[in-house]
């Protein structure tokens, strides 16, 4: 009966060293799948969206024509634009682009269609007599925004 129990128990210590073998192994391939791929981090190819630099405004009429050409291409297809944002702000009066806290606000969002490359928008919703800066910005199809474009001042005079 002792010689029994002896080997039952070696059965026991034999289970139970094959099953915290099973789960070292177990444990060990779960460490390397969960560590991910060795080495040092590396970014992903980024491409930046164009940048308008040639961005105009003229008065007509008391209202801002503002025009502008297809960015050129920095490393992204021009397919994957989705268009322009305009932004305007108020300026005060004497006072630079460069010396202005001012808070640009977005007014319209221009579609880009048809490959065209020059584009236009007119601002009718002036005041007499105010100082605007414009600028614009491109947005590709994912939603991410470019660097701002040149700013433009226009001073719409109080009397026409």
């Amino acid at each position: 009966m002792v010689e029994q129990q002896g080997r039952g128990s070696l059965k026991v210590l034999k289970s139970l060293k094959n099953s915290l073998l099973l789960t070292s192994y177990f444990l060990f391939l779960i460490f390397i799948i969960a560590c991910g791929r060795r080495g040092d981090p590396v970014t992903p190819l980024t491409y930046t969206v164009g940048v308008v630099k040639d961005l105009s405004a003229v008065i007509q009429d008391n209202a801002v024509y503002l025009t502008w050409g297809m960015p050129k291409t920095n490393g992204f297809s021009k397919k994957t634009l989705k268009g322009f944002v305009i932004f305007r702000a108020e300026v005060p009066a004497k006072t630079t682009i460069e010396e202005c806290k001012c808070l640009f606000r977005a007014l319209d969002f221009i579609v880009i269609r048809n490959n065209k490359k020059f584009f236009e928008y007119l601002d009718k919703n002036t005041a007499k007599g105010l100082t605007y800066a414009y600028k614009i910005i491109v947005m590709d199809k994912n939603s991410i925004m470019g660097k701002d474009s040149n700013v433009v001042l226009v001073n719409i005079p109080e009397f026409k």
